[in-house]
């Protein structure tokens, strides 16, 4: 991820006419914003009902508010920090090849087919609390692998690193993780279903969504992200 993000920054920095195609190229998820609406309503109500996590319930409903007032997915990237990104990157959009001793050797990315011009954080923060054991440690550890590759690929395409540098990345992260906080939140219900759950109907997925309010596996994994949110003061 820290590659392609950083590959994508320096065609922006070294060939700029062809990222403004790139740009131009990139598409931005429409929403139904009504039902949406409702869908956030349902998500701050499940939250304040949970006693784990009811405490944290204002925190939730501003960063939510944030999210909405700033666009979601449409707004576009303050500088430096902009390039193209994915927008659905989690594990199941990831094939792992693995060579002959079951090591991997080899990773593609598929499902591209809403990459945005976005803030490439805001990527990086979704992939790690949807793909990834929500602990302290593993996420920094990753974290710290994202940062380095991220500025090693660019110091090797001759880009200026110096706007990238371990302080500024912090402070965006604070800024970005506080705007995906919907996003992921919302998306944990879809991404931690169980097909095999008697509720799940394949065929009436608008209205299975509306009512489905998620299983032991997405309350576990929604809990960690906003007790780690609110440790780090993200939200």
């Amino acid at each position: 991820m820290a590659r392609f993000h950083a590959l994508g920054m320096a065609v922006k920095y070294k060939q700029p006419e062809y990222f403004e195609v790139l740009k131009q190229r990139s598409k931005c998820i429409e929403l139904m914003m009504e039902e949406f609406k409702n869908l956030q309503k349902d998500m701050l109500k499940r939250i304040a009902e949970d006693p784990e996590i009811a405490v944290y319930a204002d925190r939730c409903n501003a960063a939510v508010s944030i999210s909405m007032k700033q666009g979601m997915w449409n707004i576009l990237p303050d500088e430096p920090w902009s390039t193209i990104v994915h927008a659905d990157f989690w594990v199941n959009n990831i094939m792992f090849h693995r060579d002959e001793n079951g090591r991997v050797d080899d990773v593609k990315f598929v499902d591209f087919q809403n990459y945005l011009f976005f803030n490439p954080l805001r990527e990086l923060v979704f992939y790690l609390f949807s793909s990834t054991r929500v602990s302290e440690d593993r996420v920094e550890e990753l974290m710290d692998l994202y940062h380095e590759t991220f500025l090693a690929v660019l110091a090797r395409m001759g880009c200026d690193t110096e706007p990238f540098t371990r302080e500024k990345f912090h402070d965006e992260l604070m800024t970005q993780a506080k705007f995906e906080f919907m996003h992921l939140i919302f998306m944990l219900k879809i991404l931690m279903l169980n097909t095999q759950e008697e509720e799940f109907k394949k065929n009436d997925m608008q209205n299975f969504m509306k009512s489905y309010q998620g299983n032991q596996a997405f309350v576990q994994r929604q809990r960690k992200v906003i007790l780690y949110f609110v440790q780090r003061n993200w939200i």
